[in-house]
């Protein structure tokens, strides 16, 4: 039912939206009589499209600023100020944190990661935009199961070969939500006006590696028997493999399910099972799992 107006710097992909929008190339299209209700920010350059080269890490965060800077910029011209604006953060701004559940009420502090570095110059950024007026909500997103892409869209084939397994030692842990409600959240996140500050996107039931590794084996009836060694993944992607792939980050939805919002794929195996078309083994409650410090 919304009215839907996409920035893209692809015209032909967005075309493909299934859903009838309105594209533009440059926020300068907008008029300033333009009635915006939220902004969703996704923008900036993939984190995963190479190398951590100094080159590529100066893209990604520089582009999510650049992006927030001209939003800030589209909003103060406005006549009629968007009610609220979400922007696409990442778990990577608490760092790693091996065992420990983290939440939102934590204090992010500087370990020196490029993850945690970025993300929480990218939603320093992001909450300048309070100071027009605009309720701001940093989602802090974490892997996001997409068949279409992303890390899960890479690990198919070696799994579909049979060649699949845990990453190093399969003890870290992973956080991670379902692209339908992720999607589900950021449209609570707008319709709920009581929502602000930092909210993680991440399903109430973090896994460690080694489990993920098992669950997505039975879901695509394949062996999940060949581990990946530590040693390999960080010879051959350094940083990015340290932080993304053997980096540990057990995270709770604290601020999502403590505004009411309910997960339809709240576990691994309900995840997969919905996106493999595998059955599963009957209904799971709703998990809330209590606040931690």
């Amino acid at each position: 039912g919304h009215d839907v107006t996409v920035l893209t710097r692809n015209m032909a992909r967005a075309k493909e939206l299934s859903a009838p929008v309105k594209l533009i190339t440059d926020l300068d299209q907008l008029p300033d009589d333009t009635k915006l209700d939220a902004i969703v920010s996704l923008a900036g350059h993939p984190i995963a499209s190479g190398l951590w080269t100094a080159k590529h890490r100066r893209k990604v965060m520089l582009s999510r600023l650049h992006m927030n800077r001209r939003l800030r910029k589209l909003v103060d011209r406005l006549e009629i100020k968007p009610e609220v604006f979400l922007n696409a953060s990442a778990i990577g701004v608490y760092g790693i944190h091996q065992d420990q559940p983290v939440n939102e009420s934590h204090v992010i502090t500087a370990d020196g990661s490029f993850s945690n570095r970025s993300c929480a110059a990218v939603e320093h950024e992001a909450c300048k935009m309070q100071s027009l007026g605009v309720r701001t909500i940093n989602l802090r997103i974490g892997l996001v199961l997409d068949l279409a892409g992303g890390p899960l869209g890479q690990m198919l084939v070696p799994f579909d070969l049979g060649a699949g397994g845990r990453l190093g030692s399969g003890q870290q842990w992973m956080s991670w939500i379902s692209r339908d409600d992720l999607v589900r959240l950021i449209d609570h996140c707008i319709g709920d006006t009581t929502i602000t500050g930092p909210v993680n996107a991440t399903a109430p039931t973090p896994v460690q590696n080694k489990t993920y590794a098992k669950a997505l084996g039975r879901a695509m009836h394949r062996p999940a028997l060949i581990p990946l060694p530590a040693l390999v993944l960080e010879k051959g992607l350094q940083d990015f493999a340290k932080e993304l792939f053997l980096g540990s980050q057990n995270i709770l939805p604290i601020a999502a399910l403590q505004s009411g919002f309910v997960f339809v794929h709240p576990t691994i195996d309900m995840a997969f099972a919905s996106m493999f078309g595998a059955s599963n083994s009957g209904p799971v409650k709703q998990l809330n799992p209590a606040p931690v410090l």
